[in-house]
């Protein structure tokens, strides 16, 4: 896959923010995400293209661990219906490629865990552990 123009200033951003848990003192950077996002990205989004999808995927599984009511429902739904179209479109276009499908491993599982219930301190643990497997 090719890197888009779009994505370099929205993956930096990503990045930096992964390593971060969401607070009250830091919040602003990830809401910031949505004020960076351009009308190709936004259009992209629209078309769901996979990659653009898996972007969004990401902030999602890091605002997900916020208690903020109203993302958090919103992220977290619709994350995980965003790993649900990436795994079906993918496979029906590309057929199995396990490198892309490598990149959701991370946000599914935190998602997934906000989704059973499990503790936030234990999150961390269980995404390290799926990726292990």
């Amino acid at each position: 896959m090719r890197i888009l123009p779009w994505s370099t200033p929205l993956a930096a951003l990503i990045s930096q923010l992964l390593p971060v848990e969401p607070t009250p003192y830091n919040i602003h950077h990830f809401l910031s995400f949505l004020s960076q996002i351009d009308t190709k990205y936004q259009v992209l989004v629209r078309e769901k293209d996979p990659r653009a999808m898996v972007l969004l995927l990401y902030w999602m599984a890091k605002m997900v661990l916020y208690p903020m009511w109203w993302t958090r429902r919103r992220t977290l739904y619709e994350g995980l219906a965003i790993c649900i179209y990436v795994d079906i479109y993918v496979e029906r276009y590309y057929g199995h490629d396990p490198e892309f499908m490598q990149l959701i491993c991370h946000p599914r599982a935190m998602l997934s865990a906000v989704y059973s219930g499990v503790e936030v301190q234990k999150k961390e643990e269980l995404v390290l552990g799926f990726m292990q497997l």
